[in-house]
């Protein structure tokens, strides 16, 4: 081997340590405790992971809807892309939180990868390894992908969508250009908001792309053929809820009729109050508990300089480029950012979660804006940069203790969280007829009766939710209502102070068992 291929071969092995590292520590980040932090299961990810194991088992989700391409969830409605993806984990390893977490960690992974990718390709080599540092660091990559939420999967399959997007367009290879619209395709399965984010940032990357000469007629067929394929099915699913038409099965697959259908939360009259909602769950918090927390933000506060600037220099470079009908995929990430932006301002209400692939963009940003400064400023560039790569290495050995270590007792119990009521309602039984057979009462868990139902692994088919709903039956009640029956058991989940005086007035004794109160009137 020639001198030259040797030293080439270190020089790469050099660069990949790196790489390797942030890469590690950030799947170290995403796995460790990832059974108890967050504590509990969130409601969204209890009623996904039930659907996922009835449709496994059964063939229907609780619903009894064969093979849905929409679940009801409680009514508003829950993409179905999480939901397949996890269903193999919960047939072979039961519904738990690490086989509910896993695909959120494999597609926030994705992110990681992908933007690197993406990005060195773009940017350079340090910029990229700049984006791993971030990644790794910032509280909203850990955070987003260690929760099963259906929508957080949307960041990872964008990102791949733009890091494939790029490829065809420096390539001109057709078939990636089929690949990416598979992608975006598949993206309309994970978050409804795809709906429209998707044909906004297609339409003006298309109309970019045409204006720099850089895109065929064919590519746009083969870009988009993909797209309407996948995406005919989840249009005629909006048509039967917007007409309110009835809901349509063809074979096994059901076209779904909601429960509660939910277009009226996207309008023009809450722009104004949603400038200040991405600003708060961009830089402070909202008020998901498990999305941010108050001092660190997403992002945190040290990045706000570098975000503005970068920002300002990804417009800049829009514009410029586009007077100039150069190509570059900044503008292509800039645009995306927009239509984020755009689809979040008509939203009623913002949360982190909803807005949760707007975040690669927002850190591309601030390592354009970092390369900017060292490449211009040289010398006062790596300084600036220096100082803060120091604030963050701080922030993050202050976030990291608090998320792994403080957090899951401090906010305890979590809004919408809830754990396995099973044992406690098993103690209750055990105590014999004429105490065990008596009705009881679980409260303190918000729809409890998809956590009953998941522990127990209960078949849809055995549980009537059409006649109980979330209200339970004669002998299980699902929520604990007063006054108090003191011929009734009650298994309460971190009852507050009230709760527990007005169940020990009446003479209930009280024993717990974790975080369950079991409340005998003996």
């Amino acid at each position: 081997m020639s001198e030259s291929k040797q030293t080439w071969g270190k020089q790469n092995i050099v660069k990949l340590i790196p790489v390797v590292i942030f890469i590690g520590l950030s799947l170290f980040l995403h796995i460790y405790r990832i059974s108890e932090v967050p504590r509990g299961i969130y409601i969204d990810e209890m009623a996904m992971a039930y659907d996922s194991w009835s449709l496994g088992n059964f063939g229907v989700e609780r619903h009894l809807s064969s093979w849905p391409l929409y679940l009801n969830n409680c009514g508003g409605g829950q993409s179905v892309l999480y939901c397949y993806l996890d269903m193999p984990l919960l047939m072979i390893m039961g519904i738990t939180p690490v086989a509910i977490r896993i695909p959120s960690i494999i597609f926030s992974m994705l992110a990681c990868i992908c933007g690197y990718r993406l990005i060195k390709r773009q940017l350079g080599y340090r910029a990229g390894v700049i984006y791993l540092a971030l990644f790794t660091l910032f509280p909203y990559f850990t955070m987003a992908g260690r929760i099963g939420l259906d929508c957080n999967l949307m960041l990872g399959l964008s990102v791949l969508m733009l890091d494939v997007l790029h490829k065809a367009i420096l390539s001109k290879k057709r078939s990636l250009y089929v690949w990416t619209g598979v992608i975006a395709g598949v993206t309309l399965y994970s978050y409804a908001l795809s709906y429209l984010i998707l044909p906004m940032f297609f339409v003006l990357a298309i109309a970019m792309l045409l204006w720099m000469r850089r895109i065929r007629i064919m590519d746009i067929v083969a870009l988009l053929l993909p797209v309407v394929i996948l995406g005919t099915p989840l249009l005629i699913v909006q048509i039967i809820n917007l007409f309110d038409l009835p809901e349509l099965k063809l074979g096994v697959i059901t076209f779904t009729k909601q429960i509660d259908y939910r277009a009226g939360e996207v309008g023009f009259g809450h722009i104004w109050e949603n400038v200040h909602g991405l600003y708060r769950c961009i830089f402070k918090t909202d008020i998901s508990e498990f999305s941010n927390f108050k001092g660190y933000s997403n992002l945190y506060p040290v990045s706000v300089p570098f975000l503005a600037l970068g920002a300002v220099l990804s417009i800049v470079k829009f514009v410029k480029n586009l007077i100039r009908r150069r190509f570059d995929i900044s503008d292509f990430v800039t645009v995306y950012v927009g239509c984020v932006v755009a689809i979040a301002l008509l939203l009623d209400g913002i949360l982190t979660y909803r807005i949760n692939s707007i975040f690669f963009g927002l850190a591309y940003m601030i390592v354009f804006a970092m390369e900017w400064l060292i490449t211009t400023l040289k010398k006062w560039g790596i300084g600036i940069c220096g100082l803060a790569a120091i604030a963050y290495i701080i922030y993050f050995g202050s976030f990291s203790n608090y998320y792994f270590n403080v957090y899951p007792d401090d906010i305890y119990p979590q809004r919408l969280f809830g754990e396995n009521p099973v044992p406690a309602l098993e103690y209750v039984h055990s105590l014999g007829d004429d105490i065990g057979n008596r009705r009881i009462f679980l409260g303190g868990i918000n729809e409890a009766y998809l956590h009953y139902l998941a522990y127990t692994q209960t078949s849809p088919y055995d549980y009537d939710l059409e006649k109980n709903g979330n209200i339970g039956t004669d002998e299980l009640v699902f929520y604990a209502p007063t006054p108090y029956d003191i011929h009734s058991n009650y298994v309460m989940y971190l009852p507050d102070e009230e709760e527990k005086a007005g169940l020990s007035e009446l003479g209930f004794e009280c024993t717990q068992m974790g975080p369950f109160y079991i409340y005998i009137n003996y």
